[in-house]
């Protein structure tokens, strides 16, 4: 259950756990409430997370869905988040893909539909 290291990181606005726990060669996939689709590598997502993690947000989680594959495991999840100043509350959908090999580096792919934006720039 290597995903709920990556969740709990999350939760402790932890960059440097999360380093640890993404490929370099990870895709990021990411479409805004409107359809644009993003898409970037290892770089982005570091600075995406430095910029959420920037403000104190609560986080949670609802596991919906944990199929396998013979080597990955797929993770989709309800990930909703709060600004705890404006009380503001995004709603995203991510689909993590893990290789069940690695014990580090092992985050493969993100896919992530924002249903509603915590902030206008999404």
């Amino acid at each position: 259950m290597t995903y709920l290291h990556y969740l709990i990181a999350c939760q402790e606005r932890d960059v440097e756990a999360i380093k640890k726990m993404l490929t370099y060669d990870i895709r990021l996939n990411i479409v805004s409430k409107e359809g644009v689709e993003f898409q970037d590598d290892y770089n982005k997502i570091i600075d995406l997370l430095d910029d959420y993690f920037s403000e104190e947000c609560l986080w949670d989680f609802d596991i919906l869905h944990r199929p396998e594959r013979p080597n990955e495991e797929l993770i989709l999840i309800k990930a909703t988040r709060e600004d705890s100043a404006t009380g503001n509350i995004g709603t995203y959908l991510w689909l993590l893909t893990l290789d069940k090999e690695k014990k580090e580096q092992y985050l493969k792919k993100m896919h992530v539909e924002v249903v509603c934006p915590i902030k206008d720039s999404w």
